[in-house]
This record gives structure tokens, C-alpha cells and sequence, in this order.
């Protein structure tokens, strides 16, 4: 049973930083904001200590107090360090297009971009000259192991310092007299992994460049990380975890190994020590503590941050990209799409601005799916620590939540007539909503998923609405599809294949057929045709046979003289218009029937991650990647087609396609590509072409990252192996 704890984003985040006790409440903590502390340096005469606070650089005395604010380049700050003569100061950003380290000069405040490079480097010292930048990167490695390198501080071409093969050599800082570099190796160093395992210990080694020689400080079985020198450079300080916890440790020159802090209840991380030695300063539990070299003291510094708040103002978007979950109408006419987590629609063939459907709020929202009609969407209102089925009347309005709080409901689909609504609770139970009554009952159970595990294809109502397809795991892992009546009853299994992932899936518009995707772990997808009835299967000598037959020979040109025409056409009764009338819902037939022997695989010879069925049931369009390159292709099922039966390739970008949606007239196809929406003709010639759309928002970013923040919360709450996790209290963890 899975386990349920009432925390919200808020609450949650002030007790991870704070140590709070978990049982605080959200009004107990929304008195006064939270702030978290990072990354620490200590100036030259460890009179000043730098660190990271929401993202910009900042700077308070040694002793705590009112911090200023140093530098705010417009992307996320890392590991902001002093140089030499506490003049500047570099530091990592990572603001889009312009990742680096930045050199800051204290008098004057100018800055300076010194790398430029698609890997984002790891800064770890400058040299005892203060002329060159000591940093980590993968950029001329193998495979993304790290190298140790270094750049001018004025900027110029990055120079190997340390590289190895397959090896990953990090956080190089060399010695007061320039002779030796310490770094740390081996293993994929976690900083943020709390205890370690065989992949990720490491070892302390001194590098002797002049000398050719390498010697070993720790053994590598433990995760040691940050290696710092005395001012003398007898003494090496770094932080391990060899006594079961995160402390200062240190090594001196009789090769005696002594560790300096027990701290209990948190961490030591990214140290840094003064050019003096006589101070350390590192982060704990999100605060900045500093360690006294003389005295062995340790002690957490008060801050208080004054001069911009340490989260991003509201800013005004218009994106032209990055947008999911596209929903086209059943009238062809109109789509809506998710931006940035809002609802937006548009008209289909125009493009242009996009109205904003869903309001403004602490909320995500995603998934939107039309009703017949067009004129209604329900989509995913996502709060992080529950999800709600949600209805908007377009083109005004209103919003109206349907499903109660307290559940993760997901995966929305509308029935063919617009009635009712299919979704999944928890990811367990296969739930239909009848909006007028608001009547709700489940039609199944099992392991259906939830995002982002899932996906909105592994639901599908039958043409007629009479029958709902879905995905189900079973106790061995197998993924098959199921069917279930929308009128109640048992779920019956229509493919038994021991394969581990299954779907999206789609029927077949005249009820005969069911198509799934489905492949083992790691091979290619293949489409499964699932025959709802048995089928009379179709012979060569049939088509032979044809050849024989006569056909109808054409009538010879009459001899008859022929009867004059009048002027005067005679009157003849007027023929009455036949009323227009709505066909009865043809009934979906499934013969269970020894169903398991009516599965076929359909040779598309591609691997295959998404498939749609045209109106006349003729032709799959399926999305597949094919040649390392991931595109949209049209694949016949026709019976009478007398044409090869070979995949046609329909889109040639490098972009992932998702979301695909065939148009009401089967001639073309909507899809996502790289985030923009994009058409595609079906029948040849194929043309793909972007439809233009703009999404215009306001963005708070404080509010987003709580919810982001609740969502990942929430995701392992609901999801981890053990309910319990394994005794521990993991919210005070």
C-alpha cells in the first residue's frame, strides 16, 4: 500500500534546509523565507567569505553578518574563489548560450567570459601566481571522463594539465610553491550522494609534473573529494567520508591521517581555506560554517542577504518552441498544447498567438485532450503533491476541477460522444467520469503508471466507445494489452507476449483491429496487430484466379435512328432530397476466442515508438527511429493494396517527434518536432512543414520551483520499493 504524508513543497523545502522537524507546519515556516547557502570561499586574509545564494554571488565577513551582493550573471552561480591577492574573483555560470567560468574584478566590477565551451566546466583553484584558472572538464576526454585543466586568467586557449584515459581526474589544485598538484581520481565522484559505494570511491594523489611522478595521499576506499593545502604545503585538508559521515579530514607530512570535524545531523561540502591556512569554510545542512585551523573550532555563520531577494522577479515569455502535449480537435480546426506547464489553444492551420487556457496559479498543467464538439479541452492540474482531471470551455472559460484532492489522476481521454471521461488514479486504477452526473467508478486495476513512466497513449477508447484498450503490467513484468467494457465487467488480455514494454497503442476506426507497440528492454520496437475477429486469411491463387475471370464486354454502337429531342422537355415529379441521418454507433466485436493466436508482427523494419491509424483504416503513421535519426513514416495495412508493403518515410529532421495526431480527413498529420509544432502530408509527396505559434506568459520562478520541488518530492513518496523506506525518515534525511 503506498505510502500518503501531508508536506507541501514549502514545509518540506524549510526542513531540508533548515533541519526543522518534519512535523512543522507550512504556516510555521512561511513567516519568514528560507535561504540557502552554497559553495563557500574564503578570501586571502580570511577576513571575507564568498558563496552561492539563489543562484548569484555573494559576499558577507568572515565572522557572519549582512551579506552584499557580488555578481548576478544571469545564469546559476558555482563555486565562486578568490584569487590570490583577493582582487577577483572566478566562478562557473551556467546562463543558456554563455556557460563558463567568469573572472569578476572587485574594483570596478568588470567581468570577464574566459572559457568558451559546449561542456560546462567544474572550477576548483588558481594558481599561487593568481595567472591561471585550475578547472575540470570532459571536453578532451573519452566517454566524459574528466580531465584536470587550466586557463589564463584573462582568458586564451585551455591547456591539458592532468588527462588519463577512461580516467576520471578531478578537482587539481596545486601547491603554494607551484611544484605539485593535488586532484582527486578514480571513480564517478557524487558530491551530493550521501554515503558512497564501489563507483563512486575515490583517492587523493600528488602529481609531480617535473619529476614524472604520481604519489598516493588516500587508498580509495572511501569518497574523498577537495583536496586543500596549507600555506607551507606540508599539510593536505580534504573531506572524506572514511568515519561513516562527511568531515574535515587531514593528512600531514609524516603521512599521519587526522580528521578535524564530528559533525552530527549533516555534511561538510565544497571547502575552500584561505591562503594563510587559517581558516576553512564549507557548507552544511545549506548554511556556511567555517573551521579554525589554531583552535580546531567550528562554527556556523548568521547571515542575513540584503540587496535583491534570492529568487528571480516575474518575467514576461513568448515562446516559439519548447512546447508538449499537443491535442489536436476532432474538427481538424483547432490545437491546444502545453508551454512551460500552461495550456495554451490555437487555430491548427493559421497558427499565430496562442490564447492561455489555464489560469494562474501554484500549479502545473499538461496533457490537454478535445471533446467532441471542439469546443471543450481536459487536461492535468498538477500541484506536485496531488494531481485533478480538469474541464475548459473554450473560448472563455470556465475551469472547472473535476476529480477530488488527494490523488495523482492522469492520463485524461474523452470518450468519442464527449460524455465521459477515462484517467488513471495513482497509477493503479482505470477510472471513468461521467461529466454530466459526475458519477465515477472504476473499470480496472493493475499497474498503469503514472508520469513520467507512462505515456497518454496507453489509453484508447474503441471507435464506438464501447470498449477502453489500455496498458497493464503484470506480476513478472510483462506489459500486454487489455480491453475492459465501458459498461463494467472483467478485463480480458489481448496479447500475452513476455515482453517488458508495451504501447502506445490505437484501434483500428472499423473495430477490427488493435495495433501496439511492444519490444523486450532493449531492442527495437515492433507493431503487434492484434485481429479482434478471426479474419479469412488471403491466398496467391485468389489473386490467380482473377485472371480467369470474363470481364464485361462493352455494348456496340446502337444502328437506330435516334429519337428526335423535344423542344420542350416534358415534366417530370421533382425527386425529394434524402434526409441526412446519424448512422447508429457500429458495436465493437471482440472474439476472445483462442485471441492469442491472432497476433501478428507487421514488418515495417523500423524501431518503432509511436503509432496513429488513418480514418479509412488503411495505413499505420508511425513514429520510428531509424539510422540514429528519429522521423515519421506511413506504413499500408491495406488488404487490397497491390503495392509493396514497405514503411514510406515522411519527415527527414534530426528532431524526436512525439504527440502524433492525424488530421479528421486522413491527408495529414500534427506532431511535435524538438518542441515545435510541425505538419506533414500523408499521401506522397510528403511535405513537412512548422506551423508559426507564439505562447505569450508571465513566469514566476519562485513558484515554479516549488512546484518542481514538490513534484520530485512527490514522485518518490508515492514510488519508492519500500513504502517505509527501509525504517528510515527520509523527509528529515
Amino acid at each position: 500500500m503506498l505510502v500518503r504524508r501531508v508536506l507541501t513543497a514549502a514545509s518540506l523545502g524549510a526542513c531540508l534546509a533548515s533541519g526543522l522537524p518534519v512535523s512543522t507546519s507550512a504556516a510555521d515556516v512561511a513567516a519568514a523565507p528560507v535561504h540557502a547557502f552554497a559553495e563557500p570561499s574564503v578570501s586571502p586574509d580570511h577576513g571575507e567569505i564568498a558563496f552561492v545564494s539563489g543562484g548569484d554571488v555573494w559576499s558577507v565577513p568572515a565572522g557572519g553578518g549582512t551579506a552584499r551582493l557580488l555578481a548576478a550573471a544571469g545564469g546559476a552561480a558555482h563555486r565562486p574563489l578568490f584569487s590570490p591577492d583577493g582582487k577577483k574573483i572566478a566562478f562557473v555560470s551556467t546562463q543558456p548560450g554563455a556557460a563558463g567560468i567568469y573572472v569578476l574584478t572587485l574594483d570596478g566590477g568588470s567581468l570577464r567570459r574566459v572559457t568558451h565551451d559546449d561542456s560546462i566546466a567544474d572550477l576548483s583553484a588558481w594558481s599561487p601566481d593568481g595567472r591561471s584558472i585550475y578547472f575540470t572538464s570532459p571536453s578532451h576526454n573519452i566517454a566524459y571522463f574528466n580531465d584536470v585543466m587550466r586557463v589564463a586568467a584573462d582568458g586564451g586557449t585551455p591547456m591539458q594539465v592532468l588527462h588519463e584515459n577512461y580516467v576520471m581526474d578531478d578537482a587539481g589544485v596545486p601547491s603554494p610553491d607551484g611544484a605539485s598538484i593535488a586532484f582527486v581520481r578514480g571513480g564517478f565522484p557524487q558530491w551530493w550522494r550521501r554515503g558512497h559505494s564501489h563507483m563512486d570511491q575515490t583517492e587523493i594523489v600528488l602529481a609531480h609534473p617535473g619529476a614524472k611522478r604520481y604519489d598516493t595521499v588516500t587508498n580509495g576506499d572511501a569518497k574523498d573529494r577537495w583536496p586543500m593545502w596549507s600555506s607551507d604545503g606540508r599539510t593536505l585538508y580534504f573531506v572524506s567520508d572514511r568515519s561513516g559521515s562527511d568531515e574535515l579530514w587531514a593528512r600531514g607530512a609524516d603521512g599521519r591521517m587526522k580528521q578535524l570535524t564530528a559533525l552530527r545531523g549533516g555534511r561538510v561540502l565544497w571547502p575552500s581555506i584561505s591562503r594563510d591556512g587559517r581558516l576553512i569554510a564549507f557548507e552544511r545542512a545549506m548554511r556556511i560554517w567555517t573551521y579554525d585551523v589554531d583552535t580546531g573550532a567550528a562554527r556556523e555563520l548568521a547571515i542575513a542577504p540584503r540587496g535583491l531577494p534570492d529568487v528571480v522577479a516575474e518575467r514576461h515569455l513568448t515562446l516559439t518552441n519548447r512546447f508538449t502535449s499537443l491535442g489536436l480537435s476532432p474538427d481538424g480546426k483547432k490545437i491546444a498544447f502545453a508551454a512551460r506547464s500552461r495550456v495554451f489553444a490555437a487555430s491548427a492551420s493559421e497558427g499565430g498567438d496562442a490564447q492561455l487556457v489555464t489560469p494562474r496559479g501554484d500549479a502545473a498543467y499538461d496533457l490537454p485532450v478535445w471533446a467532441a464538439g471542439s469546443r471543450r479541452i481536459a487536461y492535468v492540474v498538477d500541484r506536485g503533491g496531488e494531481q485533478a482531471i480538469a474541464t475548459y470551455e473554450l473560448p472563455d472559460g470556465p475551469q472547472h476541477v473535476l476529480t477530488p484532492a488527494g490523488y495523482h489522476d492522469d492520463y485524461p481521454h474523452w470518450s468519442p460522444d464527449g460524455k465521459q471521461l477515462a484517467y488513471v488514479r495513482d497509477g493503479r486504477e482505470l477510472h471513468l467520469f461521467d461529466v454530466a452526473t459526475r458519477a465515477d467508478r472504476i473499470v480496472a486495476t493493475g499497474a498503469m503508471d503514472r508520469r513520467p513512466f507512462g505515456d497518454l497513449g496507453d489509453i484508447a477508447f474503441s471507435a464506438a466507445g464501447d470498449w477502453i484498450a489500455y496498458v497493464d503490467q503484470d506480476r513478472l513484468g510483462f506489459s500486454n494489452a487489455y480491453v475492459v467494457r465501458t459498461s463494467g465487467g472483467a478485463p480480458h488480455a489481448l496479447t500475452f507476449l513476455p515482453h517488458a514494454n508495451a504501447g502506445p497503442l490505437a484501434w483500428s476506426p472499423d473495430g477490427t483491429r488493435l495495433f501496439v507497440v511492444t519490444s523486450q528492454r532493449t531492442e527495437p520496437g515492433q507493431v503487434a496487430q492484434v485481429d479482434l475477429i478471426p479474419r479469412t486469411p488471403r491466398f496467391r491463387e485468389d489473386a490467380f484466379r482473377k485472371l480467369f475471370q470474363e470481364e464485361p464486354r462493352p455494348e456496340l454502337p446502337s444502328r437506330t435512328v435516334p429519337t428526335p429531342v423535344p423542344s420542350t422537355p416534358p415534366r417530370t415529379a421533382p425527386v425529394a432530397s434524402p434526409t441526412p441521418s446519424a448512422a447508429p454507433p457500429h458495436r465493437t466485436e471482440i472474439d476472445f476466442t483462442n485471441i492469442r493466436e491472432r497476433v501478428s508482427f507487421l514488418p515495417t523494419g523500423l524501431d518503432v515508438t509511436r503509432v496513429a491509424v488513418t480514418p479509412d483504416a488503411k495505413t499505420l503513421v508511425l513514429v520510428a527511429n531509424a539510422a540514429g535519426q528519429n522521423n515519421v513514416y506511413a506504413f499500408s495495412v491495406d488488404e487490397t493494396s497491390t503495392d509493396p508493403q514497405v514503411a514510406r518515410q515522411l519527415t527527414s529532421t534530426a528532431g524526436f517527434k512525439t504527440d502524433l495526431t492525424i488530421a479528421p480527413d486522413g491527408k495529414s498529420a500534427f506532431y511535435l518536432d524538438a518542441g515545435r509544432v510541425w505538419t506533414v502530408a500523408i499521401g506522397p509527396p510528403a511535405s513537412a512543414k512548422p506551423l508559426a505559434l507564439s505562447a505569450e506568459m508571465d513566469v514566476d520562478f519562485a513558484d515554479d520551483k516549488r512546484v518542481v520541488f514538490a513534484q520530485a518530492w512527490s514522485l518518490l513518496d508515492r514510488w519508492y520499493a519500500d513504502p517505509n523506506f527501509h525504517g528510515a525518515n527520509w523527509p528529515a534525511l
